[in-house]
């Protein structure tokens, strides 16, 4: 299909925080650049727990820059002292460098003058977090006491307790996207907030998701910061296993810690509002090459399509770019060949080379780098060109251009947002919840009012160490239900051969990649995909919301850290010696299992979709949010066929336990709605949806499922944990006017539903202060799937979008599972509204029939999303 090339209104970058072992600031980072700076250090190997010593011996003869002890007072970032053993270490990290970001463009502390309604926080990070490997690791010690006798294990329990904490937020601090809510909160923000992975590319993918929301007028300005730290003996080994020897020869380099913020917004309004400038965004653009291995698999094509599609946004020929920031392991390594063919005799320069390899944080290291070129008063006043080449294959090129240079006559037209966006199709489902096994039987066990949640299995769930029936106790879970995923998944659903992958290679993946590949061959099968239409979709993008730390990663740095397992409880001989096997079997396809990123980019290769990628966490809202940033690429232009959906997997024995310490389980079943709600009870799950344009999916004759018209999203910016109605309605008026459409035109609420009468209530509040008090003739239709499957947290709007779809489809409601009495006090009646406890018909009425999904999580979350009929 012939596109026309993707432009938008040039962005400008009016603020910058920078943070590296060796110095902060914007004027460090200058010096760090040009100055003699200090030596790379050894792998801090005494930072983490024991490992097995070669492993440490290993260690230490890597180098790079990294951080001792921060000494960070939490509170000037105002978080509450009862949260300090729970808050991973990078949060204050990415907080400084947020903070330091809007002073350097000259909004203070509090951030006043920036429009708080509209500001969108955009958080990227690599690898698992300091507390959420720790909180493994000391659930992981429990199975060492599963056989022993109740005296045994409950002194076992209370060592682990001692050696490694044990606290109600311990869940809400390992999550990165907690980390932007606190950004948000610390200036009371109220736009979008996520946090996203896409492994060394993270820093692209977290600026175009700003830059895109910007152009579409969601956000007024958008904060985007990433950060990596090193948190485990297991990041470095799986690392050399890919080349990053901590050599600067070939993909090596050292490693190096830090984080970057910058503030973004519209040039116009930059300008307007007075802002200093710092440079211009003024193209940007990324090509895939799709491998089954991932490593550095740029082509000089992909390269080449991406320089001449960034020169045409900004408005330039390839000879006008004066220089290239490379953000590659160092200049010997192969990506440096790939940019010269892209930006042939232009000089080419590479941060990394200087300061070493960020990760995560290597994108905005390049991007903060050619800011500082452009400062140099000396240097030709030319723009310059940001290239970098993601270890998954993304080839990716952002141009930048001074403050005071007007945009060149030769570019194309803005990509403003038309004044009514255009419907987005939903063209294919696929999707696995707890015991039904694709969409066909999830829509049937719906539809029959099946109870999916039942009686955890001992394998996930070992109850002499780990159950605590009696009520919440240290380290234990007081519930044993959940809907937990069929068993014999993988037999029926995971077809290897198809996908190309080999026995290696799938033993290598993490539950979730193989999970979300066979959900998306589902809803790929649905949409009629092959080798005859793959040619003619455009550009693709796969969107995939999860947790950002897997389970494959959480169980490798358990193994490889059982020493310390051993201090506490005392040795076991056999767990030892398989910690000295783990890094015996680290190979080149380890870190392929590992990245939550690679989800996505699995399904683009496996698929050959040469599709953009990336992982995005927005705690029980990440579906919506994947949803979200997938329809606002295809509105504008920038992608013309997405896959976007999340998958989750919380029935296991660690979440079972960090939610029973918040006290956030039912002890029985989640009964959403009811007098006596006390909690959710985990569900797995994964679903996936084929997004297009309407007007593409009826050209070509699609089935459309139904048409997303309008999302809403909003933080609270209150509190980390408590849900607020304001901020949920919020997000909900801002569906409205994002889809043009009236409260009064909805006949059906798929809710969130977590089961407790306070999340309850809220919710219900919420709808009522938008929905209530209309024209409307019949009363509000309210669900909520959770009764059904339980709550799969990064899946769970995956769950409410895909019900309400086969529901439009199907002109039937399906029952809603009210296994108490129905709470008195929700505000039902004055909307008015009406939980379905019963099928109930979905006749066509005067206008196209309509329904919403509404999704909120922790931090603050909020997402509401609109749903029509085609």
């Amino acid at each position: 299909m012939q596109r026309e090339p993707f432009t938008i209104e040039p962005v400008a970058i009016v603020g910058v925080g920078c943070l590296h072992p060796w110095g902060a600031g914007i004027d460090a980072f200058r010096r760090l650049l040009a100055d003699e700076r200090p030596e790379f250090a050894p792998y801090p190997v005494d930072r983490f727990w024991r490992a097995p010593p070669a492993v440490r011996a290993r260690l230490s003869r890597r180098r790079g820059a990294f951080f001792g002890e921060l000494g960070v007072d939490l509170r000037q970032f105002r978080i509450p002292k009862v949260y300090d053993r729970a808050v991973s270490t990078i949060t204050p990290m990415l907080m400084q460098a947020a903070r330091d970001c809007v002073r350097d463009a000259g909004y203070g502390d509090d951030g006043s003058g920036l429009p708080k309604e509209t500001v969108d926080v955009i958080v990227g990070t690599c690898f698992g977090l300091d507390s959420a490997l720790t909180n493994a690791l000391k659930i992981h010690g429990l199975t060492w006491l599963a056989d022993g006798d109740p005296a045994a294990v409950e002194a076992g329990r209370e060592a682990l307790r001692a050696r490694f904490g044990s606290s109600s937020h311990d869940r809400l601090g390992e999550m990165s996207s907690s980390i932007a809510s606190r950004i948000g909160a610390m200036y009371g923000w109220r736009g979008r907030i996520m946090a996203m992975e896409d492994g060394d590319s993270t820093g692209y993918a977290a600026l175009r998701t700003a830059i895109l929301s910007l152009a579409e007028r969601q956000s007024d300005a958008a904060l985007v910061a990433t950060g990596q730290r090193f948190e485990s003996v297991l990041t470095p080994l799986v690392l050399a296993a890919k080349g990053f020897d901590g050599d600067s020869a070939g993909a090596g380099a050292p490693l190096c810690e830090g984080a970057v913020a910058l503030l973004l917004k519209r040039l116009e309004d930059a300008r307007r509002d007075g802002d200093r400038i710092r440079a211009v965004v003024a193209g940007i653009a990324a090509r895939r090459t799709d491998a089954l291995e991932f490593r550095y698999a740029g082509s000089d094509d992909a390269a080449r399509e991406c320089a001449r599609e960034v020169c045409f946004q900004a408005g330039l020929d390839i000879a006008d770019v004066g220089s290239v920031e490379c953000v590659l392991p160092g200049l010997r390594h192969a990506g440096a060949a790939t940019a010269a063919a892209a930006f042939p005799e232009r000089p080419l320069t590479c941060a990394t080379s200087a300061l070493g390899h960020g990760f995560a944080n290597a994108g905005l290291t390049g991007i903060v780098a050619a800011i500082l070129s452009l400062d140099d008063e000396d240097a030709p006043k030319k723009p310059l060109a940001v290239f970098g080449v993601g270890l998954g294959g993304l080839t990716w090129t952002v141009i930048l251009d001074r403050r005071d240079k007007p945009r060149a006559a030769a570019g194309g037209p803005f990509a403003e947002p038309a004044s009514a966006p255009e419907p987005i199709a939903v063209v294919g489902l696929g999707g696995c919840f707890g015991p039904s096994l694709g969409r066909s039987a999830y829509w049937e066990a719906l539809c029959a009012g099946a109870d999916g949640i039942g009686r955890i299995s001992d394998r996930v769930l070992p109850r002499g160490a780990a159950f605590s029936g009696g009520g919440a106790r240290a380290l234990t879970s007081y519930a044993e239900n959940g809907g937990e995923l069929n068993a014999d998944w993988e037999i029926h659903r995971f077809d290897a051969k198809r996908l190309r992958l080999f026995p290696k290679r799938v033993a290598a993946l993490d539950v979730a990649h193989r999970i979300a590949l066979s959900v998306a061959a589902e809803a790929l099968d649905d949409f009629g995909l092959d080798a005859g239409r793959r040619a003619d979709l455009g550009k693709a993008m796969v969107v995939c919301a999860s947790p950002l730390c897997l389970a494959r990663e959480r169980e490798l740095s358990n193994r490889l850290h059982s020493p310390e397992l051993g201090s506490v409880l005392g040795p076991d001989e056999s767990r030892l010696a398989d910690a000295e096997r783990a890094a015996e079997e680290i190979d080149s396809f380890t870190l392929d299992g590992l990245l939550a990123g690679n989800i996505a980019a699995l399904i683009s290769s496996c698929f050959q979709l040469s599709a953009e990628t990336m992982a995005i966490e927005a705690a029980c809202a990440s579906s919506l949010a994947a949803v979200h940033v997938g329809m606002q690429a295809l509105r504008l232009g920038y992608a013309d066929f997405v896959v976007a959906g999340g998958v989750e997997l919380p029935v296991n024995m660690r979440d079972l336990i960090l939610c029973s310490t918040q006290l956030m389980l039912s002890r029985d079943k989640i009964a959403p709605f009811a007098a006596n709600a006390d909690g959710f009870s985990p569900g797995d799950g994964a679903g996936m949806f084929v997004l297009r344009r309407l007007s593409d999916a009826r050209r070509d004759n699609d089935p459309i499922y139904g048409c997303i018209i309008g999302v809403g999203a909003s933080s609270d910016a209150a509190s980390m944990t408590a849900p607020d109605p304001q901020g949920q309605a919020l997000a909900i008026r801002r569906a409205f006017a994002d889809g043009r459409a009236s409260p009064d035109s909805i006949a059906y609420v798929e809710a969130h539903g977590t089961g407790t009468r306070i999340g309850d209530g809220v919710e219900i509040s919420a709808l009522h202060d938008v929905y209530g008090g209309g024209a409307r003739r019949d009363p509000l239709l309210i669900g909520s799937v959770k009764s059904n499957i339980g709550h799969a947290f990064a899946a769970a709007g995956a769950a409410g979008l895909m019900k309400t779809l086969l529901a439009l489809n199907s002109e039937t409601v399906p029952p809603t599972l009210l296994r108490r009495e129905l709470n008195p006090d929700l505000a039902l009646a004055a909307i008015p509204g009406a939980i379905v406890s019963k099928p109930r018909p979905w006749p066509a009425s005067d206008g196209p029939r309509r329904a919403a999904i509404n999704s909120f999580g922790t931090g603050g979350v909020n997402f509401h999303l609109l749903v029509e009929a085609p």
